[in-house]
């Protein structure tokens, strides 16, 4: 039998994997280390229990993660992302920092006008974080740099 990503494509599954809240915070995290879905839920605590089983079995369908049960007598499930995942969400931060140079450079320079297709709503960029992958809260950050 062949595995999702041979069956329906990269492509399809990033597209689903952008569509569903939290996915690409969750995976996020997952790749800074933070391996267990209870710590994830503690830093992004507007996760439902419901949302963060329902997001980490379909990345793992997908190959993007792999579960890792931590040695008895534990029950914890840690998760980590795959070499499949790791590359998804490259380019997905690639995406994001893109999203930046143009906010900061292309869209405020009117010299690259002719650069940009014709489009109204490309005039007046939304200011707003990107929405690809939220910006880490304020407890992620000091938990990253420290």
């Amino acid at each position: 039998m062949n595995s999702p990503v041979q069956r329906i494509g990269v492509a399809a599954i990033t597209e689903n994997l952008l569509k569903r809240k939290w996915s690409t915070v969750i995976l996020r995290h997952l790749n800074h280390g933070t391996n267990d879905p209870c710590e994830i839920a503690k830093i992004e605590a507007e996760i439902s229990p419901k949302v963060m089983s329902e997001r980490l079995r379909t990345m793992v369908r997908y190959g993007l993660i792999a579960r890792y049960p931590r040695p008895a007598p534990s029950s914890v499930i840690e998760y980590r992302p795959t070499v499949l995942g790791k590359k998804i969400l490259e380019m997905i931060e690639n995406i994001n920092a893109l999203d930046q140079q143009l906010r900061q450079g292309w869209f405020s320079r009117r010299e690259h006008k002719d650069d940009m297709p014709n489009d109204p709503e490309l005039d007046e960029p939304n200011t707003s974080e990107s929405v690809l992958i939220p910006p880490p809260s304020a407890a992620t950050r000091a938990r990253h740099s420290a």
